[in-house]
């Protein structure tokens, strides 16, 4: 069954309630522009360092006037508009959906049979955007959430759309290509605890077969194309086979002919890597890449902190021609059952490109201080991946949560992991066919806590 793109049922409801915001929003606008004025980043106070010392309260004083008589003149509109918007919540769907019908056929094709199709490679990214109200997203040291969200969306775009990079590793010992992977995803050893994934080859770089070339193009005029070679062990005199390999932001890989990109270490001339020490390593510990290219061929994306409904409306149009499938302002607004009263949604966004046939979002009840204010809760999604030969459906069911932030409060956590648990069993037993097959079930999202955090125990059990 195909999900309704309208949060509201019909169309005389979602022009209320978009005459309703259409009141409000000159109001909301002025006071977060009124409050953002009188919040500097870090950036802006080593910017006024470099201006005149008469211009901040110049711009303050004219920015706090400006904003205040704005905020004033809009009020009893915003006023009006409230009374509109707050009972239509309880009619609203608690998430947008916005589908591209000319994006992906792939989940319409039938699948091999089992002897064909022994692997298929499903890649999921989840990040914390923090695209808050540009006035809170200052209390974080951030500015311009509207032009981070566009800059966010190109990047992921630009990302997941550039030409496919294959990685050839020829040392028997780097462990070899994963064979169930058609991107090229290395199978790393056994991790210590503590320790994260890699796709770096668990041995110095020294060590590593004189074929494997590094190529890197940096943004210096004509030598934008900068090719090195390991030749027979002589590697970098500083290479710590026990530190993190940190790709820059201004690499720019090229293909060498057939689409290859081998990766090595560079022989000489300007590091455009840089290896950051991370101390002391646990015995089994191996190095990792910490890569600033965003992944090509993700399935799935889950993002947190998309509090901003402008900001989420931009990531939408911006990643629908990719993912066809977006699920965005997801959350209850207003008075909503035993959550209380919500002034923000869950933050959480969810695109796919394969198509979403049902979806499910739970607030947590149990909220306190200013997580409340939030409508943070679970996200549950059924993905349609495919066909078997035998006309079975294959599905997978997508995840996503945001569990509250305060480092003291790991008893609410704990209690949020429990719910959670409990929806997601729920969603599944309600939404599974018995003829379905099942490829994957992915958790995913920000925790708010980790294997290092204090007082995590029982939540981490």
């Amino acid at each position: 069954m195909a999900l309704r793109e309208s949060p509201f049922s019909n169309c005389f409801l979602r022009d209320l309630h978009c005459l309703a915001w259409a009141l409000i929003f000159p109001c909301y606008w002025s006071l977060d522009r009124l409050l953002a004025t009188c919040v500097e980043t870090t950036w802006e106070k080593e910017q006024r360092r470099e201006q005149e010392c008469y211009l901040l309260p110049i711009r303050v004083v004219f920015g706090t006037v400006l904003f205040l008589v704005l905020f004033v003149l809009s009020l009893p509109f915003a006023l009006v508009g409230f009374v509109l918007w707050v009972p239509l919540q309880a009619a609203r769907r608690p998430f947008s959906y916005s589908h591209c019908r000319d994006v992906n056929a792939e989940a319409a094709k039938e699948w091999g049979s089992p002897q064909e199709e022994q692997w298929r490679v499903f890649s999921f990214v989840t990040a914390n955007l923090c695209l808050l109200p540009d006035s809170l997203a200052r209390l974080n040291n951030l500015s311009h959430t509207q032009t981070r969200s566009l800059q966010i969306g190109k990047y992921i775009v630009q990302g997941v759309t550039r030409p496919k990079i294959k990685i050839y590793i020829d040392s028997p010992s780097s462990g070899g290509m994963s064979h169930g992977s058609k991107r090229g995803i290395l199978t790393p050893p056994h991790l210590a605890y503590g320790t994260v994934g890699s796709s770096c080859l668990n041995e110095p770089a020294a060590e590593r077969d004189a074929s494997l070339k590094y190529i890197d193009s940096s943004e210096e005029g004509s030598e934008s194309d900068r090719r090195w070679e390991c030749k027979g062990g002589k590697g970098d005199a500083n290479t710590d086979p026990s530190a993190i390999m940190i790709a820059m932001s201004n690499w720019q890989p090229r293909n060498d002919g057939d689409g290859a990109l081998a990766m090595g270490q560079p022989r000489g001339g300007r590091r455009t890597s840089w290896r950051a020490s991370i101390g002391s390593q646990k015995e089994g510990d191996i190095p990792c890449e910490i890569s600033s290219f965003f992944p090509t061929d993700v399935d799935l994306i889950c993002l947190q902190e998309v509090f901003d409904k402008r900001a989420a409306a931009k990531l939408k149009s911006i990643l629908n021609p990719v993912f066809g499938h977006v699920l965005y302002d997801v959350g209850v607004y207003a008075l909503q059952g035993r959550c209380g009263f919500k002034f923000f949604n869950s933050g959480l966004f969810l695109a796919s490109r394969y198509p979403i046939l049902e979806a499910e979002y739970h607030c947590y009840s149990n909220a306190r201080g200013e997580d409340a204010l939030a409508a943070k809760g679970l996200l549950c999604a059924k993905i349609q991946v495919g066909t078997s030969p035998e006309g079975q459906g294959i599905v997978g069911y997508y995840n996503c949560t945001h569990l509250h932030a305060p480092e003291e409060d790991g008893q609410i956590r704990c209690d949020q992991l429990t719910s959670m648990m409990d929806w997601i069993n729920k969603f599944q037993k309600a939404t599974r066919l018995k003829d379905e097959i099942v490829v994957f079930d992915v958790l995913c999202g920000d925790f708010n806590f980790d294997n290092c955090s204090p007082g995590e125990s029982f939540s981490l059990q």
